[in-house]
């Protein structure tokens, strides 16, 4: 094959795995930050390897890239010391976002935006390792409770149990109201 049905070819094994290597990645990942990170991983790997090797050099597309998942949850939990604490990342030199910032955004505003979603944040890693991944699947990837009820193989009142008394949790943490309080 030429290098221009590279790009068709890997369009069409992504569209035909994607949501089964996310669903492998969203069960296995210990750490939900770690998700985006590790499926990107493995497309990059996979156009790689098209661009490099060649279309032929692919038997099965499904079987090719949830090995590549494999591998790349291997290698990265293998690296991965027991004593490493996830930090968000932030940028040490902010002086030039202020100017990237639309003339309708309030300084402060934003401030305070980013520091609360920074603790909720925090708050849902404090929380078991299902409760997180369906807070992320369900609002970074905007995936409904049964979708994510079938990819976690949870009941979907589980995953809709789980996701609204902690919802409950969190405003109850940052609306200040104690349940105990009258």
């Amino acid at each position: 094959m030429t290098g221009q049905n590279i790009p068709e070819l890997f369009k069409s094994i992504y569209d035909s795995t994607s949501k089964k290597v996310l669903g492998y990645i969203v069960a296995k990942c210990s750490n939900t930050a770690d998700i985006e990170d590790l499926f990107q991983d493995v497309y990059c790997e996979l156009y790689l390897t098209l661009d490099k090797k060649g279309a032929k050099f692919i038997k099965n597309g499904e079987a090719f890239v949830m090995n590549i998942a494999k591998q790349k949850l291997y290698k990265y939990y293998q690296n991965k010391k027991p004593s490493s604490i996830l930090v968000y990342r932030s940028d040490d030199d902010d002086t030039d976002a202020l100017e990237l910032l639309p003339d309708d955004v309030v300084v402060e505003d934003k401030v305070i935006d980013d520091i609360v979603i920074s603790e909720l944040r925090g708050e849902i890693a404090k929380k078991p390792l299902v409760t997180q991944k369906i807070f992320y699947l369900y609002y970074s990837l905007d995936m409904t409770i049964p979708q994510i009820a079938k990819l976690l193989k949870l009941g979907e009142s589980y995953v809709k149990n789980k996701l609204y008394r902690t919802i409950k949790e969190l405003r109850q943490i940052f609306s200040g109201k104690d349940e105990n309080a009258q």
